[in-house]
């Protein structure tokens, strides 16, 4: 759990309490235990995490090859804002000698502070009440629950949520007249069938958690007035005096003191002066009409249906775009025979053909970065993002130094099965069987150890613009390569035009016999999050976007990257925004919302440099 989460689930709890603030007031006219559910819902959110809620709709299964026609964002930028006003880092996170963070320590041991204080303070009172109980002698009386006398002064109340138990002063029995007795009975009963100790003992946990948070007093306090002008309610629905049911209430207050523990629930708590006004005037409330009752429902309804529509529609949504591979490793083929070597720095300058002596093949000589991004990830851009030394934001977990650094040469032995794949094919990775060979190889020879599990990250959406999108048919382009080997044009290729009449510059993005998915693996490279698919559009589209550029801009000195390989000239739309393109995109009829989106993650969780061969 971090600190971003924290944060941002203490945010969306604070807009869920002012909102349920809003509906209790649109409500003050209707009875209230009406009002006092609205509280404890406002009470509850505190414990329940808008992003668990999400993923409980991303366990939801859905068909494969299934995807809803929806062209625009399932969270609007609106209430992803809201939700998430202090949105993390989208970098894959890299836990690698990392500083001592003394803020995060001072809090830490802040709230600790605080959280001991407050369960002290509970606990303390809690032991009051069971020395009181110890000494407490049972007595019968026309209630169906126990009943004790205790020869203390505090009560009368309801102690434990499971198992209640109603407790009693010695001389107040004395005091009362049947009349005040049967009132102060009722109104206990009506605690009991509530079930408000159990809630109130919730409470007392989102208070404990939340002590620094000034809405959640606030919430305590109105949710004991509803709850006791609830019980008011009830106990004159039943029938009795106001006149008796108001002289048993000041008749505890003026002898006896009521537990100030909120999970003690007794007669006496809340606003007495409100409770006693509201008695004595005779007011009830109106009850909820079938127009209040249907809003009420719905309200109950969306809170929780929306935030797991949102996971249901997500995860329906990326299901066919997960980038993530791990197959079952009984079902993974292997190498026959697998050489591992560290190369050194210097030998990087040599070009290695990428011939292979079948059935031996040359895999790459390259970071180890760069090896796991072959075998366990596909598309998404990350292949070039490690090629360029950035990081890839679907790879996250404790990641050494080393990983991106150190150099390996990787060649095996292909099993007879194995399809004929070709060089271009082996080189470019291309080669399913040998991907998961090398997943086999990597988990053996390096010990790595890896899992799967969904996080909801910051993304780009690719998504339909209002006017509709504008994408031709495929054309097939085929062109005749080396050896006379027929090739066919397919997916995205750039060119840098000229200077055009108009004076200006245009870099060109071509896309090309290209599916919607394809585009947007090839646009994921131009920025530090992933980029998914939300158009809808099956099939394959030709297309082009443009970007005006200045070309008599001094061009950017060259800034290799910390791996030693590449540098800024290796991206040729080096510097382009997501609002840049997004406009880029407009021309076609698409552009680009950011959002976020549950999304499978690949988590390093060990790694060691490679055994001997």
């Amino acid at each position: 759990m971090t600190i971003d989460f924290i944060v941002n689930h203490v945010w969306q709890s604070t807009w869920f309490a002012v909102a349920a603030a809003g509906v209790a007031f649109a409500f003050r006219r209707s009875p209230p235990r009406v009002r006092y559910w609205i509280w404890t819902s406002a009470s509850l959110k505190f414990l329940m995490p808008f992003a668990a809620m999400v993923s409980l709709g991303g366990l939801v299964p859905w068909p494969e090859h299934h995807l809803p026609p929806v062209h625009t964002s399932a969270l609007p930028d609106t209430i992803a804002y809201v939700a998430t006003p202090f949105p993390g880092t989208s970098h894959a996170p890299v836990a690698i000698e990392t500083s001592f963070e003394w803020t995060s320590l001072v809090l830490g041991v802040g709230w600790a502070l605080g959280f001991a204080a407050v369960v002290w303070t509970h606990w303390r009172r809690w032991q009051g009440i069971r020395r009181a109980i110890r000494h407490a002698t049972p007595i019968a009386l026309p209630i169906q629950l126990p009943a004790l006398i205790t020869p203390g002064v505090t009560g009368p109340g309801i102690v434990g949520c499971l198992r209640p138990v109603l407790v009693l002063p010695a001389a107040l029995l004395e005091r009362f007249t049947p009349q005040q007795l049967e009132a102060v009975l009722a109104h206990e009963w009506s605690h009991v069938r509530r079930r408000d100790n159990l809630f109130a003992a919730v409470h007392m946990m989102v208070e404990s958690i939340f002590w620094f948070h000034p809405l959640v007093w606030w919430i305590g306090a109105r949710t004991i007035e509803e709850r006791e002008l609830a019980c008011d309610e009830a106990v004159l629905g039943r029938g009795c005096e106001a006149t008796d049911y108001v002289q048993s209430i000041l008749t505890v207050c003026r002898f006896h003191s009521e537990s100030r523990l909120p999970c003690v629930a007794g007669v006496t708590g809340g606003d007495l002066k409100k409770r006693v006004h509201v008695i004595l005037a005779g007011r009830t409330a109106s009850e909820l009409n079938p127009a209040k009752k249907i809003a009420l429902a719905m309200i109950g309804l969306a809170t929780i249906a929306v935030p797991i529509g949102i996971g249901v529609l997500d995860s329906a949504l990326v299901h066919a775009q997960s980038l993530i591979i791990v197959a079952d490793g009984a079902l993974r083929p292997s190498f026959g025979v697998a050489s591992v070597k560290p190369v050194d720095k210097a030998l990087m300058t040599r070009n290695h053909e990428g011939k292979r002596l079948t059935p031996t093949v040359f895999i790459d000589r390259t970071e180890l970065m760069a090896f796991i991004v072959r075998a366990y990830v596909r598309g998404g851009g990350c292949d070039m993002k490690v090629a360029l030394g950035e990081d890839c934001p679907v790879i996250v977990g404790t990641l050494p130094p080393w990983l991106k650094t150190d150099r390996f040469e990787i060649q095996g032995t292909l099993p007879r099965s194995t399809p004929p794949y070709s060089d271009r094919q082996v080189r470019e990775g291309d080669t399913p069987q040998v991907n998961l060979m090398l997943q086999v190889l990597l988990e053996d020879r390096f010990r790595l150890k890896v899992h799967r599990e969904t996080r909801e990250l910051p993304v780009y959406a690719l998504v339909v613009g209002k006017n509709g999108p504008k994408l031709d048919p495929p054309v097939r382009r085929v062109v005749t390569g080396p050896g006379g080997t027929q090739v066919e044009i397919h997916g995205i290729g750039m060119v840098l035009a000229v200077r055009g009449q108009d004076g200006t510059s245009r870099r060109r993005m071509n896309f090309e016999s290209s599916s919607m998915q394809d585009a947007a693996d090839g646009l994921a490279v131009y920025f530090d999050r992933p980029l998914i698919d939300r158009t809808a559009l099956s099939g394959e589209f030709n297309f082009t976007i443009e970007h005006e550029v200045d070309l008599d801009a001094p061009a950017p000195p060259f800034v290799p990257n910390p791996s030693g390989r590449g540098g800024n000239y290796a991206n040729p739309f080096t510097g382009l925004t997501a609002a840049e393109l997004s406009r880029a995109l407009q021309d076609v009829g698409l552009r680009l919302e950011s959002t976020k989106a549950p999304l499978e993650v690949l988590v390093i969780d060990h790694v060691e440099k490679p055994s001997e061969n």
